[in-house]
């Protein structure tokens, strides 16, 4: 992760949170216990997070693995539809009791046009951040 710690500080009184946005997958070849490792264990054991988090400073959201399309799965079996939701369920596992929010962009990645099969056209990107904006605004930060 590439979280510059040092400026983030909970307990200045005018510090009005952090939020955090991870994903991963793909990057440590959908292997769950790797992306766990690598991507959001540093952050959600990281001692700073901790302070925050007991503050009510700290979000963290997990943005779920998307679907790759079917024309790319003998290229890249490992990326998978049902590689993808065993990667989805077992993350999820993990994050269990983590105060981490998933948010799960399957439903609208499935059939969704790509670019090159993996990588979504314009209007999905689109519709992704303003499900993640709509999330964060119904999130309650510490004040």
């Amino acid at each position: 992760t590439r979280i510059d710690w040092a400026k983030i500080n909970c307990a200045w009184p005018k510090f009005r949170g952090v939020l955090i946005v991870l994903q991963g997958g793909p990057h440590f070849g959908v292997d769950p216990e790797l992306t766990y490792k690598e991507a959001i264990l540093p952050v959600i054991s990281h001692m700073r997070y901790k302070q925050c988090a007991e503050q009510g400073k700290a979000v963290t959201i997990w943005t779920s693995y998307g679907a790759q399309s079917r024309t790319l799965d003998t290229k890249y079996p490992h990326q998978s539809r049902e590689n993808a939701r065993v990667f989805n369920d077992r993350i999820e596992e993990l994050l269990e009791g983590s105060g981490v929010i998933t948010l799960d962009y399957w439903n609208f990645t499935a059939d969704a046009q790509t670019s090159d099969g993996f990588h979504y056209l314009t209007d999905v990107n689109v519709f992704k951040i303003y499900y993640l904006l709509n999330l964060i605004e119904k999130i309650p930060l510490a004040t």
